[in-house]
């Protein structure tokens, strides 16, 4: 997904080789990638305008979006994909900036829930009511911090400082032209991160020498998995691919 980003914001000075000045530009899916490259042509481009190249986007589906979609559950309305972007993802937080997209905070009525299929393993407390006192709100999330600890213990914290590893080595492709080093392949540039051995073994391993308990990782990992539209034992079961997430 990055470096289809960092592509798309790169279009503008990118020729394309072979192609005339009145051919065509088709572009296969109408997802995430294919709906920003679709934007930046037309937007930040001179040729596709007037008499020049006509630019045509296919979509199998009915909508555009891909995985991001809103669907409807019980009468309300959820995010099915897409529902978070992290803060350090800052190429995703410049595109939302672009179109105009509010950010929405999370706020204090979070409510956790670990669901089997049958019953639910394990649930925080229910969130307080609109105009809870500022003390019964700090004494309501720590009690949720004690019920999370006493199930996971310290592996919260291992997976805190594993997450943290990796977001310090991912923000190394921001940097600029000048201190990065341009890459021939793409193990080159994953070597260069430190990130090419996750690609040589299971996500399960890496968390196992991580120091998270196998509970942690059936647990929430699935849940984290599953909510960013990954297949969790397709990850478990296979090394990562040598891709960027």
């Amino acid at each position: 997904m990055m470096m289809l980003t960092l592509f798309v914001f790169l279009l503008p000075a990118l020729p394309l080789p072979g192609a005339s000045a009145s051919a065509d530009i088709c572009i296969v899916g109408a997802g995430i990638s294919g709906a920003s490259t679709a934007f930046f042509l037309t937007n930040y481009t001179s040729s596709i305008h007037g008499h020049g190249p006509q630019l045509r986007v296919f979509e199998r589906r009915h909508r555009v979006g891909g995985r991001l979609a809103t669907v409807a559950v019980a009468g309300d309305r959820f995010e099915a994909g897409g529902s978070i972007i992290h803060p350090r993802n800052l190429h995703a937080r410049r595109f939302a900036d672009l179109l105009g997209l509010a950010v929405e905070a999370a706020g204090d009525d979070d409510w956790l829930g670990i669901w089997d299929g049958k019953s639910f393993l394990f649930q925080t407390l229910r969130p307080l009511p609109p105009g809870t006192s500022w003390w019964r709100r700090k004494l309501h999330a720590l009690l949720n911090s004690l019920l999370l600890l006493r199930r996971y213990g310290l592996s919260l914290l291992k997976m805190d400082r594993f997450v943290q590893e990796m977001l310090q080595r991912f923000m190394l492709f921001y940097s600029d032209f000048e201190s990065r080093p341009a890459f021939a392949t793409v193990e080159e540039m994953l070597k260069w991160t430190g990130l090419y051995d996750l690609t040589r073994r299971t996500l399960e391993e890496e968390l196992l020498d991580a120091g998270l308990s196998s509970q942690t990782i059936a647990e929430l990992v699935t849940v984290c998995s599953h909510d960013s539209g990954a297949l969790f034992w397709r990850m478990l079961s296979a090394p990562l691919p040598e891709t960027l997430p």
